[in-house]
């Protein structure tokens, strides 16, 4: 614990929490000699989980981290300048420093005496390119703030790398990793219990998503307090679910995506399935009812390039929808919810308008709602058995249902 008047923390001394699972302090990664202060697993493999100064290192060992009287928490280099600050908005009388045994590095007020824990300041507001149990990635409706996760730049260098992961808010919630300004990979909708594309069962993990007037976040919690487990999002953009396994004193890879070619976002183009169940070549197909925007559409992989359209562009009252199960819902470009519509209904709306292009269940534990794509349908994946698949109707001309 550190206190205004005590406990400055320099280089080569640490802050522990209460049951030595987590460790704050001084450190060079890799091959670098700048030095960082980082928060890590105490007992495991070096595990860095977060960072302070990641885009601004100190380049000796004359680091200190020390706390003022209204609760700021300062980290100063050899030379006394202010390298990094928590630049907390709000003051405290007693301010104390606390690393917790989640991995959260808290500062508080000692002479709070409302209920519930306060803080002035906590790093879990801040991640670094790792969720631990209880972190949130999503945003703060009333600030405007967002939780999100941003790469290192490399193994030697723990500055803002090329890779970011966030929570999509816009209608559904799903999870898109981007390479810089581009989507990378994402997830299909959060169901009520998992992301689309995602693997259903876990012994290690729970996925928990919050939505209310002032957040909407996801984030985890573990099945039992010995569990180690974290995501981290890699400077190669890969996002890794990681257990610590004790037996080999090593961190096991549970899940990484992207997990194959069909996993990177929009690789087969507009209104295409990308599969790979099948091992067919090539991966990608144009949707019933559609063709090859042109010819020399396919790559040197036998991947689509560019854009598949419809055989006729006339909107046909004898239009019908072909159902596709099993998959990854297209990107939420150009689309509507409605949350109490049946299936049946869903498809009459959609048969209304000419631009509608496909539909689907609202994906949900209730059994109403629905949702409404117009025109292109992208990203879209034939999904394996063990995936959370679901069932999609698009426009096709009649001719070519059953077919």
């Amino acid at each position: 614990m550190m206190t205004p008047a005590q406990s400055n923390i320099r280089d080569g001394e640490t802050l522990v929490s209460s049951s030595q699972i987590f460790e704050l302090g001084f450190f060079s990664p890799g091959n670098s000699r700048n030095r960082f202060l980082g928060i890590w697993y105490k007992n495991t493999s070096m595990a860095v989980v977060w960072v302070a100064n990641r885009n601004r290192p100190i380049a000796d060992s004359g680091g200190v981290l020390a706390i003022n009287s209204n609760g700021n928490l300062i980290l100063l280099d050899g030379t006394n300048n202010t390298v990094w600050s928590s630049n907390a908005s709000r003051k405290a009388e007693s301010p104390v420093a606390q690393l917790l045994d989640s991995g959260n590095f808290i500062v508080k007020d000692n002479k709070n005496t409302q209920p519930g824990e306060l803080y002035l300041w906590q790093s879990f507001d801040y991640p670094s390119d790792t969720l631990l149990p209880g972190m949130k990635l999503g945003k703060n409706l009333k600030t405007g703030s967002e939780w999100y996760l941003t790469s290192w730049k490399s193994t030697d260098d723990p500055s803002s790398g090329n890779f970011t992961l966030r929570l999509s808010t816009q209608g559904l919630p799903y999870l898109v990793a981007y390479m810089g300004s581009a989507k990378y990979f994402r997830t299909g909708p959060w169901d009520g219990a998992y992301f689309g594309g995602t693997l259903v069962s876990s012994y290690v993990w729970k996925p928990y998503l919050v939505h209310n007037k002032d957040e909407i976040y996801y984030s985890c919690k573990t099945f039992s307090n010995q569990t180690i487990t974290r995501l981290n999002l890699e400077y190669s953009g890969a996002t890794q679910r990681l257990l610590w396994n004790e037996s080999s004193t090593n961190w096991d890879i549970i899940i990484s995506r992207p997990s194959d070619q069909c996993d990177l976002f929009g690789q087969c183009g507009a209104n295409a399935i990308c599969s790979i169940n099948n091992k067919k070549t090539p991966i990608c197909e144009c949707l019933e009812g559609f063709r090859p925007e042109s010819d020399g559409m396919y790559s040197n992989n036998g991947n689509l390039s560019r854009t598949c359209v419809k055989d006729s562009s006339s909107c046909q009252n004898k239009d019908g929808f072909l159902k596709l199960a099993r998959m990854k819902l297209p990107e939420l470009a150009d689309f509507s919810l409605n949350e109490s519509m049946n299936l049946n209904e869903c498809e009459m709306e959609c048969l209304k308008n000419c631009s509608c292009s496909a539909y689907s269940s609202k994906p949900d534990e209730q059994d109403k709602g629905c949702v409404m794509w117009y025109g292109n349908l992208i990203d879209m994946i034939e999904l394996s058995e063990e995936k959370k698949g679901l069932d999609i109707y698009v426009r096709v001309p009649s001719s070519k249902i059953g077919k």
